[in-house]
């Protein structure tokens, strides 16, 4: 993914830092109001408390790498990167914070003023971000990925603006119940998971050096995947061949990572195979509950697709992916004193938080009162474990580069 960067193409580590340190703050206000207040399933509550984590955490994660990555596998960057990165990320702050307020607490009123932050700031982000990766001269499957991701979140934003609207207006209809399923199926399966798939067939053979994914995955899965989900809007059974996909890509994932060549154990590797048995499990009683129609195997396997398959994956990249970047900042101002990736965060607290984060995914699924206690913990782990990366970059950001000692006076 990072093969041949400069600094000329990377964005300022600050643009998509500030998303990745932002979204354990959802988390933990999630987790806060799960513990304190408690929710209602049959109300609005859920879903204002679910969009805390799709979007408050998820969305906010995905966003500042797409950010760092455009520029690097399209060649293309963002309009005044640092600008662009604070507009979107301040606006899905507020929107996502008027969502889940006032639908976990029924302020219906707060609804339209979400609606606008939330389609000012995702709008302008996908349509420039689909843009740029059109203009792309050599589309990977990475590239193709992504595309896809976005039109997906382009499809989610648009029916979800329209559910927002009814219940901020008040007009809810007969087509709520239609659009729904539809905006949460093209939001997670599509947004959420292809770009999953897309950043995979970078990450995983960079940072733990394996073999790249086989090509006929790369070529056709993505296709598959979207193809199979625009076939459900029509037949509710496609749905079945879209999970099927991302088992099949979970496991193919899981292969990898055993083939790898360091054979060291790593507590990123913990996240992954936890994301991918959660995927599989969860895809298995998805498939099961379409024809049961059972609500504790919905919550479950709701539980194990958001919690257990996203957020733990996105916790083990954040975790090579921020020191990543904060090494290549630092190096490339001529800096070469500084910590290693490994040494940036201390293996002893990443372990802490992924105790922490593995008992949060099963308090959830059986005690989700006391899950918010261990949503808290984890969280606030995770951000001061990226936190202590921060610290490091600015450290060194502070200093004179030594290459300026080689520039010539005026």
């Amino acid at each position: 993914m990072f093969k041949g960067l400069s600094l000329d193409q990377a964005p300022p580590y600050e643009a998509p830092l500030r998303f990745f340190l932002t979204a354990p703050f959802f988390a933990i206000l999630g987790g806060a109001l799960l513990f304190f207040v408690g929710y209602d399933v049959s109300s609005p509550q859920v879903l204002g408390l679910l969009h805390l984590f799709t979007l408050g955490f998820i969305t906010l994660v995905m966003m500042g790498a797409m950010q760092q990555m455009l520029p690097v596998l399209v060649g293309v960057t963002f309009p005044n990167a640092l600008f662009f990165a604070k507009i979107i990320h301040v606006s899905v702050i507020v929107g996502t914070l008027l969502f889940g307020f006032g639908l976990f607490f029924e302020q219906f009123s707060f609804l339209a003023a979400a609606l606008v932050f939330l389609l000012f700031g995702v709008g302008i982000f996908s349509f420039i971000t689909l843009y740029k990766l059109l203009k792309a001269s050599h589309k990977s499957a990475t590239v193709w990925a992504m595309i896809l991701s976005v039109v997906s979140l382009i499809i989610a934003l648009f029916l979800g603006s329209h559910l927002l609207a009814s219940l901020g207006f008040g007009k809810v209809g007969e087509s709520f119940s239609f659009v729904l399923p539809s905006h949460g199926i093209f939001a997670f399966f599509g947004w959420v998971g292809l770009l999953i798939v897309g950043v995979s067939y970078q990450v995983i053979p960079m940072f733990y050096v394996t073999k790249d994914f086989d090509e006929n995955i790369k070529k056709y899965l993505s296709f598959f995947i979207f193809g199979s989900l625009v076939l459900s809007l029509f037949f509710k059974y496609a749905i079945i061949l879209t999970v099927l996909g991302y088992i099949y890509f979970g496991l193919e994932s899981l292969k990898l990572l055993e083939s790898r060549k360091r054979k060291i154990k790593e507590i990123t590797i913990d996240f992954w195979e936890m994301s991918v048995y959660s995927l599989v499990l969860a895809g298995a009683l998805f498939v099961g509950d379409m024809f049961i129609g059972n609500e504790v195997l919905e919550r479950i396997y709701s539980v194990l697709f958001v919690y257990g398959f996203v957020i733990s994956l996105i916790c083990g990249m954040l975790y090579k992916i921020v020191p990543f970047l904060a090494w290549f900042h630092i190096s490339s101002r001529g800096f070469f004193d500084m910590p290693t990736m490994k040494e940036m965060i201390d293996e002893r607290d990443l372990k802490i938080q992924f105790k922490f984060h593995t008992v949060s995914v099963l308090s959830l699924l059986i005690l989700p009162k006391i899950a918010g206690i261990f949503i808290i913990a984890s969280n606030i782990y995770l951000f001061l474990n990226l936190y202590k990366v921060l610290k490091i970059y600015t450290e060194y950001k502070a200093k004179p580069s030594p290459f300026d000692s080689f520039k010539k006076p005026a």
